[in-house]
């Protein structure tokens, strides 16, 4: 059974910038016979303070215009297309399509909706299943505030490993003054990394984080390459990591250690961890 719960209408955001005068008159017939307080919850993706909603927006401009400032939403976990809704959410920005009003002027006809907004979404649901990350930006972020923002945005919430907020407040201070890296798709930040000068000829990957939605596309590769290419560039040949004992990562795929161990990186000592005294961590590396 799904698990809902109320949001102000107007926190959704939007990930649709047409709407169907046909689906709108379908959804008006449900009314007819239900109260407004009587529908489908409304499906939303959450990512980082950000709630997508990512269908039914016929229903929600429907309940806003009858005047509701509140919808019953629930968390749709099992929802394979987050980067096309990722990429819409962004396209209504730049549009300037934030709340529900802002839909008011872009109802279309049957034919109208098909041409200008079902048929092209269907053919980048397809482009985007054949390379999901072809939109993939990567930049070196100097800015130290920004740093912060970008990890605080992506270990959110904060892996379980960290013992408390204090720690992790902490332990990701220290990325002030190291080289890092943040991976965007459709102007968000979905994945960052942190490496520093680790030993005499090695380059430690202090954090890496990636959004849980996009962990099992390419993304550790592409990360790793960087991190490969920043570590030639200051002539050294090994890459580090340390990673907990047995904790899972955010989407409970698999363990960190195991995760490294499939991109290549090897098992060489055991470590006092950094992030609980009581317990020990794992230090790997890879050339």
């Amino acid at each position: 059974m799904k698990k809902t719960f109320f949001i102000d209408i107007d926190k959704l955001s939007l990930t649709q910038y047409y709407l169907s005068k046909d689906r709108l008159n379908e959804v008006e017939k449900h009314f007819k016979t239900h109260s407004l307080e009587d529908y489908p919850p409304l499906p939303i993706k959450k990512f980082g303070s950000i709630m997508l909603l990512i269908d039914d927006h016929h229903f929600a401009y429907y309940l806003y215009n009858k005047g509701k400032q509140i919808a019953e939403v629930y968390e749709a976990l099992d929802d394979n297309n987050f980067i096309i809704h990722l990429k819409y959410y962004n396209e209504c920005i730049k549009k300037n399509l934030k709340v529900m009003k802002d839909l008011e002027n872009r109802i279309l006809s049957k034919k109208n909706y098909e041409n200008r907004w079902l048929t092209p979404k269907k053919n980048n649901v397809n482009k985007l299943k054949e390379n999901p990350l072809y939109n993939l930006k990567v930049n070196v972020i100097d800015d130290k505030n920004e740093k912060l923002t970008v990890v605080r945005q992506i270990l959110n919430p904060i892996p379980a490993y960290f013992t408390n907020d204090f720690m992790f407040e902490d332990y990701i201070k220290k990325i002030e003054d190291m080289h890092t890296m943040s991976f965007s798709l459709y102007n968000q930040n979905i994945a960052f990394t942190a490496c520093k000068k680790s030993y005499d000829n090695s380059i430690e990957i202090y954090m890496l984080g990636i959004h849980d939605q996009v962990f099992n596309t390419k993304i550790v590769n592409i990360i790793l390459n960087y991190v490969k290419k920043y570590a030639k560039s200051l002539d050294r040949k090994y890459i580090t990591v340390k990673t907990p004992v047995k904790v899972q990562t955010q989407n409970d795929i698999s363990t960190l250690y195991d995760l490294y161990l499939k991109h290549g990186f090897t098992h060489i000592a055991n470590l006092q961890s950094p992030w609980n005294e009581k317990k020990f961590c794992i230090l790997l590396i890879k050339n």
